[in-house]
């Protein structure tokens, strides 16, 4: 069972081992920065997974976001940053309750390209 605490920094969970890892950064950085400030801080000791995320931008200007990795899970938002942060918070809470279920976490293995036409 992991547990999750706050800090000023952002969100940490931790594992069963009492080894912290970060999953969301509440300054919105990129999952980049946060797993370069994890390395250097030496706070993470469980590998992340890259789940694709897919933001679409309403005709309203609101966004939606969703993951085609993870069935279930979406976040919709007024601008892109606050789908961002929602999305993460969404995912690190579906993937918890499935650790806490004894169920399976989905592999990513969806990726995306662009192709002009």
């Amino acid at each position: 069972m992991t547990s999750l605490k706050a800090s000023s920094v952002g969100l940490y969970q931790f594992t069963e081992a009492g080894n912290p890892a970060v999953f969301m950064r509440s300054d919105i950085r990129s999952c980049w920065d946060a797993r370069c400030d994890a390395a250097r801080y030496g706070t993470a000791r469980v590998a992340l997974k890259d789940y694709l995320v897919i933001y679409e931008q309403a005709e309203d200007g609101a966004w939606g976001s969703h993951s085609p990795d993870v069935e279930g899970v979406f976040a919709l938002g007024q601008t892109r940053e606050e789908v961002e942060t929602r999305m993460a918070g969404a995912l690190a809470a579906h993937l918890e309750h499935l650790r806490e279920s004894d169920r399976p976490i989905p592999d990513p293995h969806t990726h995306a390209g662009r192709v002009a036409a």
